[in-house]
């Protein structure tokens, strides 16, 4: 907190650490706190700093800082050698109760700078405040991204289903979707987990993640792929109440466990200091809630919806439509992130600084992305329960809707992160050099962002209608091909080997495949229409 003092800004902080424990020692990876580590059995420490910041923007400028901490630490027995009666004394060690952990003075002038003391120097990659506590780490460990990809592809599939057969009033039909559904996340969430555990280090090593960073990533992913069939479950059931029109209770059970997620994130990696591990654990165990809520709604309720263990089977004419539209959805998903995993090498290969501020970048985006796959799923729910419905000529009605929202919602929240860029990113680091590369990022990123929503809109009507095949090439070749391509050739020239012309990757391909979208979507509605037309007078 900053404070002005005959024009010399002083900032201060104060803190509290505690640990208790059995025996005589604290686990150090319990006991560490941020500038030192305690292994007393039982400790009750307060920490306080002041310091003046050295302006390293300004020719000459000047920095100093004081840290004390202070309290209570159990005294430890131990057993000392005495070498004069060559025999072992029982000795006492008591901890101070009070030091100085740092004490600075600092100055520099135009290159040259001059530090007396002790200071602590984080690396600028680093922030030790943060729940993963590695921007470098967290955005080289989204290998995973591509399995829930594939999940959320597949739930698409799960909503088209059971929403058709809801749109049609069909009871039995809507049960027998419901049960499969579920089964099928069990066993396709457990194939995904297990190959996920079997290929995280060749993910992690085809993106170019630098060597030493590695092993904290793969504990980070490994433990996430544990966690996908808990995953599973979750997409499914939510995509069956979106089915029904049903949004909020899954936003609801999602906001819970998102609660749970910071509670643990600040539990493991602040007081038992679990870093990246920390972070993966808390992600999974607020999944389990989630999961646990829809599930258990899903058996409390009353209807075709209600879910029942003894029903549990994969019915044929429920999990072919499901695969078909799902599958393509989720291999769609996957090779996203398989041309994401090829910027994010290229990414890489700047340093990584600009791997910290692509990552917190990217942090930021996915609150917008979210808000815009809302306007998808609320569209292939809408369209499916329409064409269930025989309710044809509605669906242009639902695509303008979709598309006009998914616009607002993008460009608005697009531009509130972009003009809140460094003040966001900031949250993530207090190294300047991250924010500005965080906001190179963000100014090819969050502008144009809402032509990634009705990229994916369109698609979402079209699958509605139940086709998903064609969608998905148009988005294999428009955004995953079209981006490897552009940085196979357009970055390699001499004039476009900077990270901006990486970045512009993104809003051309999504314009590029928006255009495509919309050209298949006149020619499957008109299809679709027709099929519908030719029943009703066969009829």
């Amino acid at each position: 907190m900053p404070c002005a003092a005959d024009s010399i800004a002083v900032d201060y902080s104060v803190g509290v650490t505690m640990n208790f424990g059995s025996k005589d020692f604290a686990p150090y990876h319990i006991a560490s706190n941020r500038r030192g580590t305690v292994t007393q059995q039982h400790s009750a420490l307060v920490s306080a700093m002041v310091w003046h910041e050295m302006d390293t923007t300004r020719r000459l400028s000047w920095g100093a800082g004081l840290e004390a901490w202070g309290g209570y630490s159990s005294s430890v027995d131990y057993q000392r050698y005495d070498a004069a009666s060559e025999t072992m004394t029982a000795n006492r060690q008591h901890p101070a109760r009070v030091w100085l952990q740092q004490l600075w003075v600092e100055g520099k002038h135009r290159g040259v700078s001059l530090t007396l003391g002790q200071k602590d120097i984080a690396p600028g990659s680093v922030n030790p405040n943060l729940s993963s506590g590695d921007l470098v780490m967290s955005g080289n460990a989204r290998a995973p991204f591509g399995i829930v990809t594939l999940l959320i592809g597949l739930s698409t599939g799960v909503n088209v289903t059971v929403a058709k057969a809801y749109g049609a009033g069909r009871e039995k039909d809507i049960s027998d979707s419901v049960h499969t559904a579920i089964l099928l996340a069990v066993i396709g969430g457990a194939l995904m987990a297990v190959t996920g555990l079997l290929s995280c280090s060749w993910l992690l090593r085809i993106t170019g993640t630098p060597e030493e960073i590695v092993p904290l990533s793969s504990q980070y992913m490994n433990i996430l792929f544990i966690g996908i069939p808990v995953m599973a479950l979750y997409n499914f059931g939510s995509g069956i109440f979106r089915a029904r029109g049903d949004t909020r209770r899954p936003l609801y059970f999602l906001a819970a466990a998102g609660v749970l997620n910071v509670c643990l994130n600040l539990v493991f990696v602040i007081v038992f200091h679990l870093a990246v591990v920390g972070v993966a654990l808390a992600t999974v165990i607020s999944q389990i809630l989630s999961m646990s809520l829809i599930i258990g709604t899903l058996m409390k309720e009353k209807g075709a919806f209600r879910l029942e263990i003894k029903k549990l089977r994969l019915h044929k004419s429920k999990m072919k439509p499901i695969l078909i539209i799902g599958v393509p959805a989720g291999i769609q998903g996957m090779l996203f992130s398989i041309s994401n995993m090829a910027i994010q090498s290229s990414i890489n290969s700047f340093g990584k600084i600009y791997m910290a501020g692509s990552s917190a970048s990217a942090s930021l985006e996915g609150f917008t992305f979210v808000a815009m796959d809302a306007f998808t799923q609320s569209t292939v729910s809408f369209t499916s329960q329409n064409i269930g419905a025989g309710k044809v000529e509605r669906v242009p009605l639902v695509f303008r809707t979709a598309v006009t929202l998914v616009s607002l919602a993008g460009l608005a929240l697009g531009i509130i992160t972009y003009s809140f860029g460094e003040p966001l990113l900031s949250i993530y680091t207090d190294n300047p050099k991250v924010v500005e590369a965080g906001m190179i990022r963000m100014a090819f990123m969050c502008i144009p962002y809402f032509l990634c929503g009705i990229q994916n809109v369109i698609p979402g009507t079209a699958r509605g209608m139940g086709y998903s095949i064609v969608p998905t090439f148009i988005t294999v070749i428009g955004v995953c091909a079209l981006r490897i391509v552009w940085i196979a050739t357009v970055c390699q020239l001499p004039e476009c080997s900077t990270i901006e012309w990486v970045y512009a990757s993104y809003p051309f391909s999504w314009a590029v495949t928006s255009v495509s979208h919309y050209i298949y979507y006149k020619i499957a509605y008109r299809k679709t229409l027709k099929q519908f037309r030719a029943e009703a007078v066969s009829a």
